[in-house]
């Protein structure tokens, strides 16, 4: 397969009265009357733009395609609003399916190739004067006869590539070229196309057809549409060299890939299994990679330009980083140009080793500590608070809250009951009463109140101070040493916690409380007789090297400050468990490559801490401990693939932050602001657009890589079974093809399994899913489960129709799953074989995959010998 494109296909087809975005939003309901408001709004996400109107005399220009401008906004025939629409038309019409089909061909012993027509202006249906002739005034005498020997290749060959000599052309100078783009992954290397590679998932490596030079001259490519398309730009001889680059095509022209990957998911909305693919591995290298932070960049810069901000950029800095579980992938940082006071240090510019205070974003480290001290087998999580915080019933109304059935695991998940605050954010503190508008809440209907009444501590008001610790009691008996230790605790803030009823029974719906985890700090401290930034420091800052981690004030120079009411200098207190931390970026990416790693604690652990422990009001957020946990379908252009994302977020004024995890493809997001808090939740959807689908894209393409094949019997049986498996789009790898003996296994298999769910004869597809496992002596036979997805949901039967049950171990056959798939992995984790338990059978990769046609359902070839060899292992 030759797949091709110009790089102007819509102008032709695209009305030419398009200048704001309701007009390019009315030509979508037009060109898909089908959309939803909601198909409506992820076009416009995935092709950005301006809603500011386009003047005529804006410049028109061909785009590079790898770097700068890109065709979703300018092209030698439109510009802003009315490009946007040239390009919608031309890649769901054209573009894409040249690449689906190319995609489409490359497997089972076939082979696709695919190119794009660049040369200016490259209006639909130029590309053929070039290779049938005859050739129009843009077009080379080597540049046309260049395109006919590819096309000329291709028929008689099966191959387009073409000689140097002919891709350079007879009057090439030294500056001619025919070369890899240095923003691909390939190297750059000579002469690519005579060495044209094919097209493929893993690597969708197109040929860019264009030519440099030449003379400018102005004409309508299309005389007889005079009326609606004006005159081009255009370049013919003298002068006229051929410039042949080898490009990536998902990232040309500002990721074309993805945007076809949408127009692809564009149909009957079905449910996906989750985590289809294996993490992948990660490189700040990677050219998908980049182009992703690129468009971060760009939106970044452009955040503003054309209306109203989207926060007050001239006082507020961010730090943002993007980090995999073993390097550093992106950061970048912006200081205001308006900051706030510094008192012992004067300010430096922000960067990934500033400080940044991070509010509750410190329940993290709380409850990593409290995890450390379990797999110890010091204490257990489901321990009542009060073993380790005896105070608590030490009152004239132990009763009011039921505190021995509240666990420190009940503390940690936000499901303790207990009152959001003591102290902290009460409407009598002054600063609260400007955040809302008023100066003294008498004023706006609340009654005056008694000075006893007021929280003696907690408050950054004149003339209080933090909650300290003060008294000492005896509050445990060592199970180590046997030793009373004497730990202080503080009755100041206990005394009014106990006052406060309960908001809900103990484990009966979270809500949030900062109170949950100054009790849990409280017990981390009675537990180890250290004081919290002691056990900070032991347990998670010296370990991982977190030396820009703390709970005191850093000097002034070394941080941040806003120029606007801050708590960079409170002094919080007791509160420190649920929200003093200072630290940076750089330590925050340290901290979530070793949750990513396990450093700290055991994987089993991990993964437990990642998983909800009650949910909200909202069926895409859960609470875990301390985790706030998103789970969303819109992250990925052509699936509804559910994502879930482990997340933090915490905020003081002036301060707004969060750490986002995604063990899917173990990444973590880093996001600290100081100054205007819009910024966060900003950078952050911007953030997430460009990146997950980008590791997603390398999760597929490795995931091809590495299993995607044919694997057979061995040539010296008579066994004839084999197995085709390939990645199709984000669905997974899929098994295709399923001979077992000679007969057609697959067709055996989804039988089976659409009797088992209760739904015989509905279409579906046979999906391998990474059960996370590996295997053998060296650990590198990686665990794939089989399971039966439905192409689609089934009709509406009851209030519980739209559902996906995990199972992926349905069938056994003698005590052995039918389901497990184990490829046999080398060092570079390349598939060179599975085995197949249920099946008793190992199959090899094939290099030159022929399919073995499967016989009639039924039929049999193993004899009586062959069977009995291979069930005799089993006693049978």
């Amino acid at each position: 397969m030759l797949a091709g494109n110009n790089a102007n296909e819509g102008p032709l087809f695209t009305p030419q009265n398009i200048v704001s975005q309701d007009d390019f939003v009315n030509f979508l309901r037009t060109s898909f009357p089908l959309f939803t408001e909601d198909d409506i709004s992820r076009v416009l996400l995935y092709y950005p733009s301006t809603n500011a109107s386009v003047s005529s005399d804006d410049p028109r220009f061909a785009t590079s395609g790898s770097m700068g401008a890109t065709a979703l906004n300018v092209s030698t025939f439109g510009t802003g609003q009315q490009q946007r629409a040239n390009n919608v038309y031309a890649e769901t019409t054209f573009v894409c399916p040249s690449y689906w089909l190319a995609e489409a061909f490359t497997n089972n012993d076939r082979v696709g190739w695919k190119y794009q027509y660049s040369v200016i202006p490259a209006q639909h249906g130029s590309d053929q004067n070039a290779y049938l002739g005859p050739a129009l005034p843009n077009q080379g005498p080597d540049f046309a006869r260049a395109f006919m020997t590819i096309w000329g290749n291709f028929i008689t060959q099966n191959d387009p590539s073409i000689p140097a000599d002919i891709a350079a052309g007879a009057g090439a100078t030294s500056s001619a070229s025919s070369t890899s783009s240095s923003t691909d992954p390939l190297p750059n290397q000579p002469d690519v196309a005579s060495h044209w590679p094919p097209y493929t998932l893993a690597a969708p490596f197109q040929l860019n057809l264009n030519q440099s030079g030449g003379t400018p001259f102005q004409s309508n490519p299309y005389p007889e549409f005079n009326t609606r398309l004006a005159n081009v730009t255009q370049f013919t001889e003298p002068g006229l060299e051929n410039d042949f680059t080898l490009v990536n095509a998902y990232t040309w022209e500002g990721g074309r890939g993805m945007r076809c990957d949408f127009w692809r998911s564009a149909q009957a909305w079905r449910l996906q299994p989750t985590e289809p693919f294996p993490p992948p591995v990660l490189s700040r290298d990677e050219p998908i990679l980049q182009a992703a932070f690129r468009s971060i960049d760009t939106s970044i810069s452009e955040a503003g330009q054309n209306g109203s901000q989207p926060w007050k950029r001239n006082i507020t800095s961010f730090s943002i980083a993007v980090t995999s579980s073993s390097q550093t992938l992106w950061t970048k940082s912006y200081t205001a140009s308006v900051l706030g006071d510094y008192a012992d240090s004067p300010p430096s510019n922000v960067s990934d080793g500033t400080y940044f205070r991070i509010a509750s974003i410190s329940k993290v480290f709380t409850v990593l500590a409290a995890l450390i001290e379990q797999e110890a087998q010091i204490w257990t999580l489901k321990d009542p608070i009060t073993k380790w915080v005896p105070e608590l019933l030490q009152t004239a109304n132990p009763h009011l809250v039921d505190w021995e059935n509240i666990s420190l695991e009940s503390l940690a998940s936000q499901l303790g009951g207990i009152v959001r605050e003591y102290g902290q954010s009460d409407l009598i503190d002054p600063f609260e009463d400007r955040q809302y508008g008023f100066n003294n809440p008498v004023e706006v209907g609340f009654p005056p109140v008694d000075r006893d009444e007021i929280p003696p501590c907690g408050e950054n008001r004149p003339g209080t101070r933090p909650c300290t610790r003060k008294g000492t009691f005896v509050v445990h008996e060592s199970t180590i040493d046997r030793i009373a230790i004497l730990i202080c605790i503080s009755l100041e803030i206990l005394d009014g916690l106990i006052t406060r009823p309960p908001l809900f029974e103990p484990n009966d719906r979270a809500t949030y409380s900062n109170m949950n985890f100054v009790l849990l700090g409280f017990a981390l401290e009675t537990l180890s007789g250290q004081s919290y930034k002691e056990i900070l420091d032991q347990k998670i800052f010296q370990p991982l090297g977190m030396e820009r981690s703390r709970l005191t004030k850093p000097p002034d120079g070394q941080g941040v400050i806003p120029n606007a009411t801050n708590d960079w200098n409170a002094d919080i207190g007791t509160y420190g468990p649920t929200g003093g931390i200072y630290t940076t970026a750089s330590d925050l990416m340290r901290l979530a490559r070793a949750i990513l790693n396990h450093e700290l604690l055991n994987k089993s652990t991990t993964n437990a801490w990642f998983k909800p422990h009650s949910y909200s009001p909202s069926w895409s957020f859960a609470y875990g401990m301390p985790w706030e946990i998103f789970r969303s379908s819109d992250l990925l252009p052509d699936s509804n693939r559910i994502q879930t994302i482990i997340t933090k977020a915490g905020g003081l004024r002036g301060y707004s932050s969060q750490l986002l995890l995604l063990p899917e493809y173990n990444i973590g997001i880093i996001v600290l602001v100081a100054g205007d808090g819009h910024a966060l939740a900003w950078l952050r959807e911007e953030i997430l657009k460009a990146v997950v689908p980008a590791v997603d894209t390398i999760a597929r393409q490795q995931a091809a890589e590495r299993f995607s094949g044919t694997y057979a019997s061995p040539g010296d049986t008579h066994i004839n079974s084999s197995i085709s498996v390939e990645v199709q789009g984000s669905s997974g790898l899929m098994l295709t093809s399923w001979i077992s003996n000679g007969t057609d296994f697959l067709a055996t298999y989804l039988k089976m399994s659409q009797q088992a769910s209760g739904s015989p004869g509905r279409p579906g597809k046979v999906q391998l899913t990474p059960s996370g496992t590996n295997r053998g002596s060296s650990n590198v036979d990686v665990v794939w489960r089989a399971q039966f997805v439905a192409d689609e949901l089934p009709a509406a039967a009851g209030v519980i129709d739209m559902h996906l049950v995990t199972d992926v171990d349905t069938f056994t056959y003698a005590a052995r799953s039918v389901e497990e798939f184990v490829f046999a992995t080398d060092s570079g984790g390349i598939a060179s074989e599975v085995h197949l338990p249920g099946l008793r059978i190992t199959l090899t990769k094939q290099r030159q995959q022929q399919q073995q046609q499967p016989k009639k359902a039924g039929s049999n070839a193993w004899d009586d010998t062959s069977v009995w060899n291979l069930m005799k292992p089993l006693g049978l």
